[in-house]
Parts: C-alpha cells; structure tokens; sequence
C-alpha cells in the first residue's frame, strides 16, 4: 500500500504536469515582442507623478507586449463598431 507522502507527491507531479500542459495549450498562438513605435519621452503613462516617483532620474522602461491574433469572426460586433468609429 503506497504512503501519504507517495500519494502526494504523485498528485503534486501530476498537478504540476497538467498546470504546464494547459499553459502551453492556453497560450500556443501568442508571442511575445518589444513595441515598434515606442517613444517613453511622449508616452501620457510615462509623464505621470506615479512614474516620476519611483523613476526619478527617468531610465529607459523595459517591457514586452503579448501579441494574439484571432479571426475575425470572434471579434464582438459592437467592439468593430466602436473601432470604425474611432
């Protein structure tokens, strides 16, 4: 008869196994890539107090942006209504 820590460890790996597979399923046509026309001298997000207060001597803010293309036809009607109208 296998122990409590057997088991546990078991359902541990199994959870752990399933977590990455599902990640990886879940994020399978998304990528990651640094922003083109990134400019943080003209960025309104950059120029607020917040920022200022824990960047005082403004070095250059490093990110990624996640990018995930769907079809169009999972676009919500009302959301391309709102794009046409800008």
């Amino acid at each position: 008869m296998p122990s409590l820590l057997s088991k546990t460890l078991q359902a541990v790996g199994v959870t752990a196994f399933a977590s990455v597979a599902g990640f990886t399923v879940w994020t399978k046509h998304s990528h990651f890539s640094t922003p083109a026309q990134f400019n943080p001298s003209t960025d309104p997000l950059f120029q607020s107090e917040w920022v200022k207060k824990f960047n005082p001597r403004n070095h250059e803010p490093t990110y990624d942006e996640c990018v995930r293309r769907i079809g169009l036809q999972k676009i919500r009607p009302e959301i391309v209504e709102d794009a046409k109208k800008g």
